[in-house]
C-alpha cells in the first residue's frame, strides 16, 4: 500500500488519541496526518492551535474544502454534528471513516464491525458501528452455530466516555459535589448520573439513550444479523467500558457445551470471573464471563469491552479493508 495523505478531526478527543494508538500499531501507511480544527473554527494563521498527536506536536488546521482537497483518508473523531459538517467538505474521491456515529444511515455509508468487509464498489463512508453493536451482533453469530434462536434480549450499560471529555468531566464533578453537599452541573447528561443508573436522561443530553438503543439495533442488523435483540440501554456511572447482560434461549434444547462451543472465537475471550470496566481496560478481545444456565433452559451472558480502544481500532481496519479493496 502507498503512504496515504489523511487527515483526522477531532485528534484531540478520547476517540482521536485511540486513533493515534490504532494507526501505529496497525501501521497504517499514511503521511504525516493533518490535523483540523472543528468546524466553524478560526481561519486566522495567528490563532490557530497547537495540538499535540502522540509524541508530535501539530497545528490544527481549518476545517475547509480547501484543506481536505488533496487528502485521500478522512477520519472523523469528533461529535456527530462535527462529522456532518466535516463530510460535507470531503472531496468526492476521499474516503471518509466516520468514529462518532453521526453519518450512521448516509447514503452509500458501510457499517464497519470486528470483521471489516465491503462489496464493490468500495463505500465512500463508513460508518464505526457502536462499541455494543460490534459485540452483539459478533455474539449472536457465534451463536446461531449452537441453534435457532426464539427468545433473545440484552442490557447495553453505557459508559460516560461515549460522550468524550465532556462526560467524563461531569461524571467526576457530580461525584465531588454529591459528597459536598454542592448543586451539580448537568449539562451533559442532564441529569445527575454519579452513584446512579438511569433508563432516560435529561432533555440536555443528546443523544437521548433511546437514540442509542435505535442505533445499536440498526448496526446490529447492517452487521449481518438475522435477529436483532430486544434491547435495553442504561447509562451507567462508568468512566469507560461498554457492559453487556444478554439473554438466549433456543428453541429447541441445546446442551451448554454447544453454547461454549459456538463461542470459541478469536474475539471472545472467556473467563471464569464476571469481566469488568478494570479488567477490560487496554484489551482488543471482547472479555466474556461465565454462560449460566437458567431454570427456563436459557442462558445468560456477561460481556464487556473497551469501548474507545474497540471503536478506534474497528476504525483503522475498516479503512485498511477498504483501501486494499480499491487496490484489486
Amino acid at each position: 500500500m502507498p503512504p496515504y495523505r489523511i487527515a483526522i478531526q477531532g485528534a484531540q478527543t478520547l476517540l482521536g488519541k485511540e486513533l493515534h494508538t490504532a494507526l501505529d500499531e496497525r501501521h497504517f501507511p499514511a503521511l504525516l496526518p493533518k490535523l483540523l480544527e472543528a468546524p466553524g473554527g478560526s481561519n486566522a494563521k495567528e490563532e490557530r492551535t497547537l495540538a499535540e498527536f502522540g509524541d508530535e506536536a501539530a497545528v490544527l488546521e481549518p476545517c475547509a474544502p480547501e484543506t481536505l482537497s488533496e487528502v485521500e483518508v478522512v477520519f472523523l473523531a469528533g461529535t456527530a454534528a462535527e462529522a456532518k459538517a466535516v463530510a460535507a467538505m470531503v472531496p468526492a474521491s476521499a474516503l471518509v471513516v466516520d468514529l462518532s456515529g453521526g453519518l450512521t444511515n448516509g447514503d452509500g455509508s458501510a457499517v464497519a464491525g470486528l470483521e471489516p468487509s465491503f462489496t464493490a464498489p468500495r463505500p465512500r463512508v463508513i460508518v464505526v458501528a457502536h462499541p455494543a453493536a460490534q459485540a452483539l451482533a459478533h455474539l449472536l453469530d457465534r451463536l446461531s452455530e449452537a441453534g435457532r434462536m426464539e427468545a433473545l434480549a440484552a442490557t447495553v450499560f453505557e459508559p460516560v466516555s461515549q460522550r468524550g471529555w465532556s462526560g467524563i468531566q461531569e461524571l467526576q464533578q457530580q461525584s465531588t459535589r454529591l459528597l459536598g453537599m454542592q448543586s451539580l452541573p448537568e449539562e451533559v447528561f442532564g441529569c445527575q448520573v454519579a452513584f446512579d443508573l438511569r433508563p432516560r436522561l435529561g432533555a440536555a443530553a443528546l443523544p437521548g439513550l433511546g437514540d442509542i438503543r435505535r442505533r445499536i439495533a440498526a448496526e446490529i442488523a447492517a452487521l449481518g444479523s438475522i435477529v436483532v435483540p430486544a434491547l435495553n440501554v442504561l447509562q451507567a456511572p462508568l468512566f469507560h467500558a461498554t457492559l453487556l447482560s444478554a439473554y438466549v434461549r433456543f428453541a429447541s434444547e441445546t446442551k451448554q457445551e454447544a453454547v461454549l462451543a459456538a463461542l470459541k472465537s478469536t474475539w471472545l475471550a472467556p473467563s471464569n470471573e464476571y469481566p469488568d470496566a478494570v479488567s477490560v481496560a487496554g484489551a482488543d478481545t471482547i472479555q466474556l464471563g461465565p454462560v449460566r444456565l437458567d431454570a427456563a433452559g436459557g442462558y445468560w451472558l456477561w460481556a464487556a469491552l473497551d469501548n474507545l480502544r474497540r471503536t478506534a481500532f474497528s476504525a483503522v481496519d475498516a479503512a485498511l479493508a477498504a483501501l486494499a479493496q480499491g487496490l484489486q
